[in-house]
């Protein structure tokens, strides 16, 4: 489907650039048949007359047939024979004063070959027509003249030849890269997905199922509060669940949490909601930081402040009590590193911890939207080095003959100052990507270049040679046309037009539009291939992503259905045996027996140690643990990064420390894989009743 889309699209685009071209070179010729006509007038006559019906019935087929190629081959077919036809004619040429205006035609059939047929075939009709040009121009000037017009011609069309196997390269790219970007989306998709469900499931985790678990442990009888949290939390663990979102706006969302708390919550939330995961997780890190407010900051009044919108939001939680270290390492600030900073950088956002002993703590959570990069044809496309370097050499041999031929002209410095500036700037467009100043002094320099070429002529109105530099420009005007807007080309091209008609106005008495169409008739066929190429390029790309974008998203939205219920399911397997029992006797109420009380005091420790030192834990190292929590130690874990080469000799000190480890004592391990100090175990003496 996507590649008859691409096809479609790029016969349609090519339609519209024939029939543009088809319009101009008939005016052209018409033009000059009008003003001057070598040829017997019965051949002009009928080959223009078929030239304006064919021009007509392709305009006729554009809206009929969109994307039809059959007008395009009869213009090629009729080019061919008009061509075949002027070669016996050619040394009737000698003595004109006129050009025929029929060569456009052949000229046609070479650009047509080169876009519409395969690359050898677009080769092969550069140099036999640039031979039937040459010998042309060796019949109408000199011989001399007639190699240097046949090299160029060759040298240009097999210009259009790359740039036409240019863009099938830049088209078969995208065609190619639409459906793998999607893959690319997919595969990104799921990766974030997971990593913003484990994060809300930890979250889930942290909040209420240790939550509940340790406060049920310690209290006996079991609060309001550890009753709530078990109920959200069984409720949350049961197939079809998980996290739930917000219920109702923030506002009420915090004004609840801090009830519940036991805070008095200042709030002063504004704006429009954010995106729903966004909203939720913003909800959900705010009450933690709350929660985190009524454990350690020893105030009960808290301010929270809120500016909300669809792209960009902030909520800032802050108290004036105890503060700490954020940089101290402990075993009870996950919900700091879990439950604030992880869950922000879930959904690509932030949250900023500001805080001193002694000096309150001020908590800054923000998101804004992160622009996804497009996906169609970029602005500056490299150019294939082929196409590069043909275009170079046709602006050399333009620049070569022209000093070669260059008589008439009144000053040989001048002509070399102009020539150098033309390669100079030519080179300058081929190497520039997206500077827009580089742009602009090119722009500059090829609108202001005509003022000293015309002055310097001694005879303006002969048609020569030394009308050299429309075809000297048109390889920096046809980059120009399918690397920048169309606009930018527009106006560097019609500067120079412009410009020098008002010089031969000045010099002449009035513009010679005979001397402008000889001298820029290849800069606006080059003009109009470079536009209508990369126009067709980007409506290829558009459709192409359009096309591609209805099954991608699909399948995006497939997959992080799956990633949610692939994380959701190993959750739920983890904590049903180990932590729904419980939860569900607290979510009862009334008063717990001592063993309830130390049941959930070790299921608390083990899923808080799953979920702070994952990356640490082993069997072996999880039986350790169990032995020595069994044997009155406390212990608290904590493992951040990866696992490392080294973390098999940390885990063999901790076991050793964890089985010498006296009753009633404390021992603090943190491992940090990307910390200078790998680990570190502390062990205290006996302590007290916590």
């Amino acid at each position: 489907m996507r590649v008859r889309l691409t096809h479609k699209s790029m016969n349609r685009s090519a339609q519209r650039l024939g029939i543009v071209c088809y319009t101009l070179i008939f005016t052209a010729a018409v033009g000059g048949a009008i003003s001057h006509n070598p040829y017997p007038p019965l051949l002009t006559a009928s080959a223009l007359m078929a030239m304006g019906v064919l021009t007509t019935l392709s305009w006729v087929e554009l809206v009929v047939r969109p994307g039809s190629a059959l007008v395009g081959r009869l213009v090629y077919g009729l080019c061919i024979l008009v061509t075949i036809a002027q070669v016996p004619l050619l040394p009737t040429l000698r003595g004109e004063s006129g050009f025929p205006t029929l060569v456009f035609l052949s000229l046609l059939a070479v650009g047509y070959a080169a876009v519409s047929f395969r690359t050898w075939v677009g080769r092969a009709h550069a140099l036999v027509f640039g031979v039937f040009y040459g010998a042309l121009h060796a019949e109408f000037r000199n011989v001399q003249n007639g190699i240097a017009e046949g090299m160029i011609l060759m040298v240009l069309m097999l210009g259009v030849v790359e740039l036409s196997r240019l863009a099938e390269t830049v088209a078969a790219n995208i065609e190619a890269s639409s459906p793998r970007q999607w893959q690319l989306r997919e595969a990104l998709a799921r990766t974030r997905r997971r990593a913003f469900e484990r994060q809300r499931w930890n979250g889930l985790i942290h909040d209420k199922v240790l939550g509940a678990l340790l406060s049920a442990s310690r209290e006996g009888t079991i609060s309001e509060n550890s009753r709530e949290l078990a109920t959200e939390a069984v409720a949350a663990l049961r197939p079809g669940s998980g996290p739930g979102g917000l219920r109702s706006g923030l506002s009420a969302v915090v004004a609840a949490a801090a009830e519940r708390l036991g805070l008095k919550a200042i709030v002063d939330i504004e704006g429009d909601d954010p995106p729903s995961p966004v909203l939720e997780t913003l909800g959900e890190a705010t009450v933690e930081a709350l929660t985190n407010v009524a454990k350690h900051s020893g105030q009960r009044v808290v301010s929270v402040q809120g500016r909300l919108s669809p792209a960009v939001s902030t909520v800032t939680v802050a108290d004036e009590g105890l503060g700490f270290d954020p940089g101290a390492h402990s075993g009870r600030r996950a919900g700091i590193s879990m439950g604030i900073v992880g869950r922000m950088a879930s959904i690509g956002g932030a949250a900023e911890v500001d805080s001193r002993p002694g000096e309150g703590t001020r908590v800054t959570l923000s998101w804004h939207t992160h622009e996804t990069p497009p996906t169609g044809l970029e602005t500056s496309i490299v150019l294939a080095a082929p196409l590069r370097n043909v275009l170079l050499v046709t602006t050399g041999m333009q620049v070569l003959f022209a000093w070669i031929f260059r008589d008439p002209i009144r000053n040989d410095s001048v002509l070399l100052a102009t020539m150098a500036q033309c390669v100079i700037t030519t080179a300058a467009v081929v190497q520039n990507r997206d500077r827009s100043w580089v742009t602009a002094v090119c722009g500059l320099s090829m609108i202001l270049a005509p003022i000293p070429l015309v002055m310097n002529l001694a005879d303006p109105t002969s048609l020569d040679r030394h009308y050299w530099w429309g075809g000297a420009y048109s390889s920096a005007v046809g980059i120009l046309a399918f690397r920048f807007p169309t606009w930018v080309v527009a106006v560097i091209t019609g500067g120079m037009v412009l410009t020098e008609a008002v010089v031969e106005a000045a010099v002449l008495g009035a513009p010679s539009a005979a001397i402008l169409l000889w001298n820029y008739i290849t800069t606006l066929v080059v003009l109009i291939l470079g536009i209508g190429t990369r126009r067709s390029l980007d409506h290829a790309a558009e459709v192409l992503e359009a096309s591609a974008a209805v099954e991608g998203r699909g399948r995006v939205q497939l997959a992080e259905e799956q990633e949610r219920e692939a994380v959701a399911s190993a959750r739920r397997s983890e904590l049903e045996a180990k932590a729904v029992p419980l939860l569900t006797r607290i979510a009862e109420g009334g008063v717990l027996t001592d063993a309830q009380c130390a049941a959930m005091a070790r299921a608390e420790a083990e899923v808080r140690d799953r979920l702070v030192a994952d990356v640490l834990l082993d069997p072996s190292l999880q039986a350790a643990t169990a032995e020595a929590r069994d044997r009155g130690v406390r212990v608290d874990l904590v493992a951040t990064g990866e696992e490392t080469p080294s973390l098999a000799a940390f885990r063999d000190l901790l076991r050793e420390a964890l089985a010498t480890a006296p009753r009633s004592s404390r021992l603090t391990a943190h491992w940090a894989a990307t910390d200078r100090v790998r680990g570190s175990i502390v062990l205290l003496g006996r302590l007290g009743p916590d």
